[in-house]
């Protein structure tokens, strides 16, 4: 029969381990999160198209791609060259609250 002081041990175990498992991961992921970005090279923007692929807003040096990103590899989309709308993305990029549509074809700016 398991006895008071064994279920004690458990939850008091389990106490330790949530916050030391939720740390850890905190931790971790900011870690790899800072693997997107690079001197000159850094995703801006992600946005899920399904569960395998993604698009994906760019920078590189100073100019701006939308790239396809899937199992299969990247590919280049769109390079943004209106120099108005570069500073604009550059902007609302910046913002984490902003949902603006940062695809060009998508907002009837091309």
């Amino acid at each position: 029969m398991v006895s008071l002081l064994d279920w004690l041990r458990v939850v008091l175990i389990t106490a330790l381990l949530i916050p030391l498992v939720y740390l850890s991961t905190r931790f971790l992921g900011k870690r790899y999160a800072g693997g997107m970005r690079g001197r000159n090279f850094e995703i801006l923007e992600a946005l899920p198209v399904d569960q395998y692929n993604k698009l994906l807003l760019a920078r590189l040096v100073d100019r701006l791609f939308v790239l396809s990103a899937s199992p299969h590899g990247l590919e280049v989309i769109y390079e943004i060259t209106d120099p108005e709308q570069l500073k604009e993305l550059k902007q609302q990029a910046r913002k984490p609250e902003s949902h603006g549509s940062w695809l060009p074809f998508r907002s009837g700016r091309e």
